[in-house]
């Protein structure tokens, strides 16, 4: 058996390998070292080497065949801050315990039965849209998903109602995503525990989301109401052993969690999507026939969501191109083997979604907006770990049907009513902060359809 010593990989710099790189411009550093190097590559990170994955073989192995041997890095430790033990972070016993806790309120037909609160969300948030198309403002198309995708995560998953601090929220949300990254590849714990405006202000923004999720909790205590959504599954249950119930900081962490990594990830998804489609019409239009021949000119249905396989393709190449949860790390408890190469115990691994879906040798024209290539009969003999939106295996994301029903209801709600053009001035450029969005978010300006186009996209074009 090899060892990884002997695997080619980036030099980088002297003491430092490649932590330069990765903290000034991860993006086009990953991606580069993907196409150069093999299944395994080594990077240097300071005083250790972390091994990036860059198979679909040697991710099943990590993420399924043997995930049990693989845990959180003390990477993951600097999410703790903003997500406390919740089901992103926890490892082991407890984060079993949280998910089959969770699992029930994440189940197609619970989710089937939320679909008429959240078709209600997204329809008065077009409104909004119907303004902005009346007025000619051009909108940031990337906050209003967060706004909506926030709005419908409280009100399905916690009956809850926070219109007034929708904005609040956004805001203490998205810098949290922009700072955390930073006090992750910092070379010291200086940014964290030395007065700064950066932890200042991270602080601040803590403790404002924190106020408003302890105020939804607290009024939930108060009216003990017997709601069959999320928080009161999460209230009801009671540990094993003690029959105690939740803590409110318990509580805290799981709802935070649901904010920061549910509502995020759809919504830097919906953002893409719109920001693809504006640069290709033709699929656009295309999109928008299947959704008026299927749904007609009425409300979308929970049966006609799983007729859309045009629609579903488009957001899977959307979700391809640009991966909301864009890299994650694990560490090995034992000894293992990984494509002939030893793997000693406490190496970290990068799982880097970006580059595994985006790799030539997996991926025809991989940086290319082909949604076809998701046409069911385009995907026959794939492999399954090629494509990794939603993670893999054991620890899949629990929210995945959640959110390809909230894009798709959002899709249908309104490509058919107004058209997304985006400003020519400005350059998208990918974000990657916790999740991968777009740098300076995506001003569009709205406009009403003076009538349906009637294209349609062919699987040759």
């Amino acid at each position: 058996m090899k060892s990884i010593r002997d695997l080619p990989g980036p030099k980088g710099l002297p003491i430092l390998g490649s932590l330069t790189a990765l903290t000034r411009e991860p993006v086009p550093f990953f991606l580069n070292v993907s196409r150069e190097y093999g299944a395994l590559i080594p990077i240097k990170l300071g005083l250790s080497t972390a091994i990036l994955l860059n198979s679909p073989d040697v991710l099943e192995h990590v993420l399924q065949r043997n995930y049990q041997n693989y845990r959180k890095t003390r990477l993951v430790a600097k999410l703790q801050p903003i997500m406390g033990t919740g089901l992103v972070t926890s490892d082991g016993e407890l984060w079993a315990a949280q998910r089959r806790l969770m699992q029930p309120s994440f189940h197609r037909r619970k989710i089937e039965g939320i679909f008429g609160t959240m078709q209600e969300t997204i329809s008065k948030r077009t409104e909004i849209w119907q303004r902005a198309a009346d007025s000619g403002e051009v909108l940031n198309v990337a906050r209003d998903m967060a706004a909506t995708t926030l709005e419908v995560a409280v009100k399905t998953m916690f009956g809850a109602d926070i219109d007034r601090q929708i904005d609040v929220a956004i805001e203490c949300i998205e810098f949290l995503q922009v700072e955390t990254p930073k006090r992750v590849f910092a070379l010291t714990p200086l940014r964290e525990v030395v007065p700064n405006p950066a932890r200042s202000r991270f602080n601040g923004a803590l403790r404002q989301l924190d106020e408003i999720v302890y105020e939804i909790i607290r009024r939930r205590r108060a009216v003990g109401s017997e709601e069959d959504d999320l928080l009161s599954l999460l209230m009801a249950a009671r540990d094993e052993e003690t029959n105690r119930e939740m803590t409110d900081r318990q509580l805290r962490d799981e709802v935070i969690t649901v904010f920061a990594a549910g509502h995020e990830t759809t919504a830097n998804a919906m953002t893409w999507i719109f920001s693809l489609l504006s640069d290709r019409p033709d699929v656009r239009d295309a999109l928008i026939d299947e959704i008026q021949g299927l749904l007609g000119h009425g409300q979308p249905s929970v049966e006609g969501l799983g007729k859309m396989p045009l629609t579903t393709s488009v957001i899977n190449e959307a979700l391809r191109l640009y991966p909301p949860i864009w890299w994650t790390s694990r560490v090995n408890i034992d000894d293992d083997e990984l494509a002939g190469y030893k793997i000693p115990q406490g190496t970290i691994v990068l799982v880097c979604p970006w580059t595994i879906q985006r790799h030539p040798a997996v991926w025809e024209a991989p940086d290319e907006f082909q949604p076809w290539r998701f046409l069911p009969e385009n995907t026959r003999g794939r492999h399954k770990f090629a494509f990794l939106p939603f993670g893999a295996g054991p620890r899949a994301c629990i929210g995945s049907g959640f959110a390809m029903m909230e894009m798709k209801l959002v899709l249908s709600n309104l490509l058919p009513k107004f058209r997304f053009e985006r400003c020519a001035e400005v350059d998208i450029e990918p974000g990657p902060y916790l999740t991968m969005k777009p740098r300076r978010g995506l001003p569009m300006r709205i406009r009403a359809w003076e009538r349906c186009p009637q294209n349609q996209l062919s699987s040759a074009a």
